[in-house]
């Protein structure tokens, strides 16, 4: 069990993982009228080649 383990461990070390993600991002909220709200959602990211790319839409529940 320990040969298979250290086995395992040489194989993934060997291969070169590259990970993206989003940087971060913030939600405002502006209260407009009695039920209207304006909900604007920012995203950053790196803009070096081979990031992740921005999402086309997003969905914000609301929730009491």
């Amino acid at each position: 069990m320990k040969k298979v383990f250290i086995l395992i461990t040489f194989i993934f070390i060997a291969f070169n993982l590259w990970a993206t993600h989003i940087v971060g991002g913030d939600i405002s909220i502006q209260w407009i009228a009695q039920n209207d709200y304006k909900i604007q959602v920012r995203v950053y990211r790196d803009c070096g080649s081979g990031n992740a790319a921005m999402p086309t839409s997003v969905t914000v529940g609301l929730y009491e």
